[in-house]
Parts: structure tokens; sequence; C-alpha cells
């Protein structure tokens, strides 16, 4: 992995949220999954794309899916538990040390930022 120096995340659109995604430049689908996870009002779309994206090669993507269901967690104070339980399930079994640590990171804000799931996560 390349040391992240932080930037403010930006906006972006869904298409071109959607056209980045469908590439293989992985800065840039990073700097998406924050973008959208911090600006786009509709958490089950971003819940969607991070779904999509939870098992994808590069290990960084996967660790950031992990953090972005954190932030959604704190940002809008739900998820759809359903679908986000199994997700992070699979991610805390990940081969990739980052991703389990980033998974355990965000059942830890889940637990703290909706108090409806705290330790109901079942996990």
């Amino acid at each position: 992995m390349h040391k992240l120096k932080y930037s403010e995340p930006l906006p972006f659109t869904r298409q071109e949220a959607l056209d980045i995604l469908a590439g293989k430049n992985i800065t840039k689908i990073c700097d998406v999954l924050i973008g959208i996870t911090f600006h786009d009002p509709d958490r089950k779309w971003i819940e969607s794309i991070l779904i999509q994206n939870s098992n994808h090669e590069n290990e960084e993507i996967r660790a950031l899916v992990a953090t972005c269901i954190g932030h959604i967690a704190r940002i809008h104070k739900d998820l759809t538990i359903n679908k986000i339980r199994p997700i992070l399930q699979i991610l805390l079994t990940d081969k990739g040390k980052n991703v389990r640590g980033s998974a355990e990171d965000a059942i830890e804000d889940i637990n703290i930022f909706i108090p409806k799931y705290k330790n109901k996560i079942g996990i």
C-alpha cells in the first residue's frame, strides 16, 4: 500500500462517479468512494456502490469500503443493516490486515453512532 495524503473529499456527480468506478485507477476509485460517502445525500445509493466494491481485487478499496460504512453510520445515523452486516462479516475475514482493521472500526462506529444497532450487529 502506498502512503495516502489527506485531502478534503470532493463531490462527484453520479455519472462521474460511475464512470470512474468502471475504470482501473485505484486512486480515483478511492476518491470517488470517499467523495460520494461525504457528499451524496442518498445513503442507500452510497451503500449500493460500497456493496458493489466490497469484493474489489484491490485491498485498499476493500478497506476503504469498510471505512466508508463507518462514515455512513456517523453522517446518516442509519444503515440498511441487513445488507451491510454480511459485507462486514466478509470484510472481517479478509486476508488483508488493513481490511479487517477497517471493518472492526466500522463496527465500532456503528455501535457509537447508531444506538439501535449497538452490540446487535450480530458479528
